[in-house]
């Protein structure tokens, strides 16, 4: 009888063990996931990419590991170093979890990594966590969990305020262009209006008439059959397409 309590009892234990080292386990993958998804966004945003769904890398087939994801952000200056080095360390932790039946708890994955991996790991204790103390492990990997979101987060903010910069910078000059053109040609409307109202029965205010006619006419000209104009205006329609120009002002 006390053999079959101690049987039932050691099961109990087991099960008990398996649902928190499950549990476990779930949380590091959710935190992967949801990290690895924020990482996308961030991203296609720096890429241009404004249609997940249409890309081969970014799509439900996805085509680029997680690895290279935080590898080409780095490469292209929009995470610093430090930022580049704490999703790495989620993703090696990851790593364990997933790939490893042995790693089970985080004690089990910290007796696998070596020396500068587990420090790097032990800035996100608590004050007075042990690397030896599951709990405060868990902590930790939650610490580093939110570092990264907070980052990931705020550099995508940071990313949507330059866009947002640059496309009001970009309209202010294309007002400023037109406000330009507008103004000239009203200037020249003026000066034939005060033309026709010149006496040019006088021949010397009718030279003077017509020679400032011919200029104002020879002006609205220029402006309307200017080359570079009309260069600088075919430049910029290729490099600002429509759906660019939507997808930076809409």
């Amino acid at each position: 009888m006390l053999e079959g309590n101690i049987t039932t009892s050691t099961n109990t234990m087991k099960n008990q063990h398996r649902s928190i080292t499950n549990e476990t386990r779930f949380k590091v993958i959710e935190y992967s996931l949801t990290t690895e998804d924020a990482i996308n966004s961030l991203l296609l945003l720096n890429l241009g990419i404004y249609d997940k769904s249409s890309t081969k890398l970014f799509g439900q087939k996805a085509g680029i590991t997680l690895k290279n994801k935080i590898d080409l952000l780095y490469d292209i200056n929009v995470l610093s170093k430090e930022q580049h080095g704490d999703l790495e360390l989620l993703m090696i932790i990851r790593n364990k979890f997933t790939h490893d039946i042995h790693c089970d708890t985080f004690l089990s994955v910290l007796e696998q990594l070596d020396k500068g991996i587990k420090n790097r790991f032990k800035i996100f204790l608590e004050e007075g966590g042990e690397l030896t103390d599951e709990k405060s492990c868990a902590i930790a990997c939650l610490n580093l969990y939110g570092k990264n979101i907070k980052a990931i987060l705020e550099n995508i903010k940071r990313r949507k305020d330059d866009v947002k910069n640059k496309s009001a910078l970009l309209q202010i000059l294309m007002n400023q262009n037109v406000r330009s053109i507008d103004m000239s040609i009203d200037l020249v409307v003026k000066i034939f209006k005060i033309l026709e109202s010149a006496d040019l029965e006088d021949p010397k205010v009718a030279a003077i008439g017509s020679a400032i006619s011919s200029k104002c006419v020879e002006h609205a000209n220029r402006i309307k059959n200017d080359k570079k104009s009309k260069r600088l205006d075919k430049q910029f329609k290729l490099l600002f397409s429509t759906e660019m120009l939507k997808s930076i002002f809409k």
